[in-house]
C-alpha cells in the first residue's frame, strides 16, 4: 500500500510543477503523507494550501476545516463566523468545536442545531481533509423555514454530540440528560 502512495506523491509532485497555484493538489500530497505518518510534510502541504486557497476563493467553511486541522481553532472559528448562522452551520461549528476541546460552546452549538429543527450535514466515517476541502456542498443556501423536520435519526444524532460535548466538560448531569434523549 504505501508503494501505491508513494507513486501517487510522485504523481501530484508533476501536477504541482504544471500548476503551483492550486491548493486541492497540496492538500490531496498533504493527506498521503498524512497516511504515511509523515506528519511534517503533511503539515507543509496542508499549510500552503491553507495560504493558497485564500487566494484561489474557496469556500470560508473549507478554509476553516484546514485552518482547524492545523490547530488554528480561532481562526477557524472567525471564519465560520462571518457566514449566515444557518442549522447545518450551527452542526460544523460544534464539531470544530469539540475537536478545539471547547465543549461548552460545542453543546451550544449543537443545541442551536436542535432548536433550528436542521438538517445536519451526514456523518461520514472518518473524512479526510482532502474530502472536507473539495466538498462543494453548500452550506446554507436554503432558508431554515422550509427545511424538513429532522428525522429521530438526526435528533438522537445531534442529541448525542451534546451529551458527549457536555460529559467531556465535566456537566455529567446535563450530558445525562441529554443521552436520555438519544
Amino acid at each position: 500500500m504505501d508503494e501505491k502512495f508513494h507513486k501517487a506523491i510522485l504523481d501530484y509532485t508533476r501536477v504541482l510543477h504544471m500548476d503551483p497555484g492550486n491548493p486541492v493538489y497540496y492538500l490531496y500530497k498533504g493527506e498521503l503523507y498524512l497516511r504515511l505518518k509523515e506528519f511534517e510534510l503533511a503539515a507543509t502541504h496542508i499549510r500552503t494550501a491553507a495560504k493558497l486557497s485564500t487566494d484561489f476563493n474557496q469556500p470560508k467553511t473549507q478554509r476553516a476545516l484546514v485552518q482547524s486541522f492545523l490547530g488554528n481553532h480561532e481562526e477557524a472559528m472567525s471564519l465560520l463566523q462571518s457566514l449566515t448562522r444557518t442549522p447545518e452551520l450551527f452542526y460544523l461549528t460544534g464539531k470544530l468545536q469539540l475537536t478545539a476541546c471547547w465543549f461548552d460552546r460545542a453543546a451550544d452549538s449543537f443545541r442551536e442545531a436542535l432548536n433550528a429543527g436542521a438538517q445536519p450535514l451526514p456523518l461520514k466515517p472518518k473524512p479526510t481533509i482532502a474530502t472536507l476541502f473539495r466538498d462543494q456542498r453548500s452550506l446554507g443556501t436554503p432558508p431554515m423555514h422550509s427545511r424538513q423536520p429532522l428525522t429521530s435519526g438526526e435528533k438522537s444524532d445531534l442529541h448525542f454530540l451534546c451529551g458527549q460535548s457536555l460529559a467531556l466538560g465535566g456537566a455529567n448531569k446535563e450530558a445525562a440528560e441529554e443521552f436520555a434523549r438519544v
